[in-house]
């Protein structure tokens, strides 16, 4: 390398935390930086010109060192330009931890000549992914308990209040004064409460399952039409006399990059939030712009006090909501990267969901 380019190098790397130096073609150190040093406990000067295969050995499992010095060489040979590794190490200063190596080539006159690599312990990093994968596979296993453990008594109920309303329908056909049709009219009245808390405690079920899974990170993407997506989830609701529009307020609205299902959730369940606070016939409009979408609805409107905490778990107004709706519909916009807004519209509240990656149709 170079002595300006080497300088240059080496004033970078001594304001750096990591660990950084650089290999000739011959498998050399011929650079470390003081933090080098300082993990190896050894002068800069000693560790200048010492083999790699000797500062390998620092790496304590050996399918591990043989992959970190077969990367190096496949640099050094044009192979490939980068890459990264993990692996376990031991120093005199840190003990035993995990490494993050990044190995990168070095080619100054458009020929690899030598590798540069950094590394840093990651040690407590992998500890707190560790500790979160345990606490997703609990979530995971209460996912399950729930869909099984509560999911199948209220099966049961649901079944038998299908079977008690046919025996006082008939009941109720077989009366032979008006009296007892009264009685039976009565029944019918607590049989209808008794659904109406059974339908909201099957979407409870529903909106948890959905609160612990849809936070997690999105993987591929695909390109989705939002006017479909919101057209079919405002059907899948089923609402009579409920009033929904969709309009374009741009010209170049493209495709959202994201995940159908989840998508498909989010607008679900601001509708159902919508429809619940509306004392009367909902009124639902969707506008689609250049960078995301809005919901609006004629309720009565989230008072600015209280625009953080709709996004709660459990926080609801409404004696017909789970709590749970709104909470989703964040964590699916955290999840995609985008964010989420709850100001006045012209007649109730306006959600206005920002940040979202388009594509041309």
């Amino acid at each position: 390398m170079p002595d300006e380019r080497l300088d240059k190098y080496r004033a970078i790397c001594e304001n750096i935390h990591d660990i950084a130096y650089i290999v000739d073609s011959d498998r050399q150190l011929t650079f470390v930086n003081s933090r080098f040093a300082e993990m190896a406990d050894q002068p800069r000067e000693q560790l200048e010109g010492t083999p790699l295969e000797q500062v390998a050995m620092s790496i304590t499992d050996e399918a591990s060192r043989v992959e970190f010095l077969d990367a190096v060489d496949r640099i050094l040979e044009g192979e490939i330009r980068e890459t990264k590794l993990e692996h376990p190490a031991n120093s005199p200063v840190l003990g035993d931890h995990i490494a993050e190596t990044r190995l990168t080539v070095y080619e100054p006159e458009g020929t690899p000549e030598g590798v540069i690599g950094t590394a840093r312990d990651v040690t407590d990093r992998k500890a707190s992914e560790r500790q979160l994968q345990r606490e997703r596979d609990r979530l995971d296993r209460f996912s399950g308990i729930v869909a099984h453990d509560l999911r199948n008594p209220l099966n049961v109920a649901t079944g038998r209040l299908s079977l008690v309303r046919e025996t006082c329908r008939e009941e109720r056909e077989q009366a032979q004064d008006k009296e007892q049709d009264q009685e039976r009219g009565r029944n019918q009245e607590h049989l209808d409460a008794i659904e109406t808390s059974l339908n909201r405690m099957s979407r409870i079920i529903d909106d948890m399952l959905h609160l612990s899974r849809e936070g997690r990170d999105i993987g591929a993407t695909e390109p989705i039409d939002p006017e479909r997506v919101a057209t079919a989830a405002w059907e899948s609701i089923v609402v009579p006399e409920a009033e929904f529009e969709l309009v374009r307020t741009d010209d170049h609205v493209g495709l959202v990059l994201g995940d159908a299902d989840r998508l498909t959730r989010l607008f679900e369940n601001l509708f159902r939030n919508a429809v619940e606070h509306d004392e009367e016939p909902a009124s639902v409009r969707v506008e689609l712009f250049e960078d995301g979408f809005a919901v609006e609805d004629t309720g009565p409107g989230i008072p600015e006090a209280e625009r953080d905490r709709v996004f709660d778990s459990g926080y609801s107004i409404s004696t017909d909501g789970t709590g749970y709706g709104l909470s989703i519909v964040r964590q699916i916009v955290d999840a995609h990267g985008w964010s989420i807004d709850v100001t006045d519209g012209d007649d109730g509240a306006r959600f206005e969901i920002t940040g979202i990656e388009t594509v041309g149709r």
